[in-house]
Order: structure tokens, then sequence, then C-alpha cells
């Protein structure tokens, strides 16, 4: 991944996953995720490259709160899809 801002974060990541015995990584759809599907959009929209929170940004809490409860969208499918 050739990012300079997220390449040290991805390589920092590796480094840590390496100093665990058994790791297991697992993919989530964003929609499943939907607190960081919003942060993800969050800094674009917001005209920033990155940015490090402390709390949730006060419009993504909602959203935060939702994915503590466990809710989440549906993900939408064509028919013809069959993997979903």
């Amino acid at each position: 991944y050739s990012n300079s801002v997220i390449s040290p974060i991805f390589d920092n990541c590796k480094i840590l996953l390496s100093q665990f015995s058994l790791v297991r990584l697992n993919h989530i759809y964003r929609e499943a995720n939907i607190s960081a599907d919003r942060l993800a959009n969050f800094g674009p929209s917001h005209g920033l490259d990155f940015i490090i929170h402390s709390v949730p940004p006060e419009d993504l809490i909602s959203f935060v709160e939702a994915d503590c409860n466990g809710l989440s969208c549906n993900r939408l499918c064509p028919k013809f899809a069959p993997s979903c």
C-alpha cells in the first residue's frame, strides 16, 4: 500500500499483529459497521486528509450508539450476485 499517511499506520498494525500468537481478522461490510463507514466519509466531506478523534464527532454519536446496540443495515445486492 502506497500512501504517506496510511502506510506507517498499516505497517504499525502489521508489527502489532505479529506480536500475538493467534490473530483472526474478519472482513466486515460497511453496512454492518455504520460508525466506521460514516467516519471514513467524514474526513473528505470536511476537507480533511487525516484526523484523530478522542471522542466521536457529535453528528456520529447516534451511529456509534446503534453499533453498540448491534443495529446495522441490510446489505443491498443485485439478484444476479450469487455471493450475497
